[in-house]
C-alpha cells in the first residue's frame, strides 16, 4: 500500500481546521481518517475507527488526558471536528478493573466521560483505542 499522506496538504488542515479551534493533534487526525475514509482498499463505506490521544485545559483551568474517538454513524471520508467526541482518559482507565461490563452499561459510562455530550456516541471501540498503548 502506498502512503497518500501529503505533507503540504496536512499542514492545510492544521491551518484550516485552526481557525475553527481545533488543536493540531485532531486537525491531522481528521486529515489522516478522511485519507483512510476515502480509500475504498482500506475501509468499506463508513466504517472503520480512528483516535488521537491528546489533553487539554478544562474550564476549571486543569490539563486534562482525552482521547478523541470517531464517533458512530460518521463516515470516515467526510468526517469533519464534530465526528471525535473527546473522552477522559483518566475515567476510561479506570474501567479496565471492572471484570463485567454489558454492552448498555459500555455506553452509558462512555457517554458520562464524555467531555460535551452533544457530540454522537463514541465508537463502541472506544475502551479498546484508551486501552491501548496506555
Amino acid at each position: 500500500m502506498k502512503s497518500k499522506y501529503n505533507e503540504k496538504e496536512a499542514k492545510s488542515y492544521i491551518k484550516k481546521y485552526a481557525k475553527r479551534g481545533v488543536p493540531k493533534d485532531l486537525a491531522l487526525r481528521i486529515y489522516t481518517t478522511q485519507l483512510l475514509g476515502n480509500d475504498p482498499t482500506v475501509v468499506l463505506h463508513g466504517g472503520g475507527n480512528t483516535s488521537v490521544k491528546s489533553s487539554l485545559d478544562t474550564l476549571l483551568d486543569e490539563n486534562e488526558e482525552i482521547i478523541y474517538v470517531k464517533g458512530s454513524g460518521k463516515d470516515m471520508g467526510n468526517i469533519e471536528e464534530d465526528g471525535f467526541p473527546a473522552l477522559e482518559m483518566k475515567n476510561l482507565l479506570g474501567m479496565r478493573k471492572l471484570t463485567e461490563l454489558d454492552d448498555f452499561q459500555m455506553v452509558n459510562y462512555q457517554r458520562k466521560y464524555m467531555l460535551d455530550t452533544s457530540f454522537p456516541n463514541a465508537s463502541v471501540e472506544t475502551l479498546l483505542h484508551a486501552f491501548f498503548t496506555s
